[in-house]
Parts: C-alpha cells; structure tokens; sequence
C-alpha cells in the first residue's frame, strides 16, 4: 500500500496541481502491467512458436494483444453483473481476489511459474493447436485470473462512467505494451 500512495504522490508532484482522482489511471496501469506481466510470457511465446516466421509470430502476438483489451473493456463493463448475478458481495471478491494475487506474489518470491497462468499439460496442448494466440497465450498467460479479479475490483469501485473509461484506457495502454 505505501508503494502505491509513494507512486502516486510521485506523480502528483510531476504533473504538478491535477486532483488525485485523474492520478487514478496510472495506479490502475501499473497493477495491470505488474500482473500481466508481459515480459514472462516471452520465452513461453517463443518456445510456443519455434516453427512460426517472424510474420507468423507478430500476428500471433497482436492477435494476443487485442485479446487482453477486449477481455479487459468486457469484464470492466460486465464484471459487476456477473458478481451480481452470481451473488457474490464485492466484499468477498476482493478478498478471493487479494489471496490469489497473494499467492501469485509468493510464488514470484521463489522463483516458481505463476501457478495460475501455464502448466505443462497446457503447452503440450498448445503445441498441437493451430493458433496459439487467445488460448493459452492472452488467456489465461497473459490475463489470467488475478488481473481479471483487479479490473473487475477497480470497475466496481469506479463512482461512474469516467472510472469505468479509465480502466478500459488503462487496459488499452497495457495490451499496446504487450
């Protein structure tokens, strides 16, 4: 937490007099690019890809990357809904939500694959698929059960249609660094 209120004090004093509620966007920017991660999918792309060209494989990862900003436009709009439909309290979303991303940080601790993201069963799967791009790659590698649970904890906390823009901007910003 005070990583957070470090980062966005940081950023207040950059940009100087704007209200803390416009500093809101790059909170949400940098938990997404903390748990997607992008960078630890690389290597499971390439071993993914080794028979693909470079064409092959920029399409694959674009495709991958409109993956991620649609999945994440679709659960900030509808994420609410569901947990509404399934009667699940917002309450104890974000404590299922905070022990995943617990135990994807100990995990990160110890050197270990994130447990929620790949497992071998999956790449050998993957190896025989003819498209890799949705499914394993965007989901669930890159945008896996902890950012999902993250967009929709900040949608439902959004106080109105601007929070909600946010988050999709943020998660167009994080699936272009993708």
């Amino acid at each position: 937490k005070w990583f957070n209120s470090a980062i966005v004090r940081a950023i207040a004093l950059f940009y100087g007099s704007q209200s803390m509620e416009h500093i809101q966007i790059f909170k949400i920017i940098i938990a997404l690019m903390v748990l997607i991660n992008p960078l630890s999918a690389a290597p499971i792309f390439l071993s993914l890809t080794p028979y693909n060209s470079a064409r092959e494989r920029r399409k694959i990862a674009q495709t991958a990357s409109i993956t991620v900003a649609i999945t994440i436009c679709i659960f900030a709009l509808v994420g609410d809904l569901i947990l509404r439909f399934l009667n699940i309290s917002i309450g104890s979303f974000q404590v299922g939500g905070g022990i995943l991303i617990l135990l994807i940080a100990i995990a990160m601790m110890n050197a270990q694959p994130n447990p929620t993201k790949h497992n071998p069963e999956e790449a050998q799967e993957a190896g025989q698929r003819t498209s890799i791009a949705v499914v394993p790659l965007a989901i669930p590698m890159l945008i896996g059960p902890g950012s999902i649970s993250t967009v929709i904890i900040y949608a439902s906390t959004a106080k109105n249609w601007w929070g909600v823009a946010e988050i999709m901007l943020a998660g167009l910003v994080v699936s272009i660094v993708c």
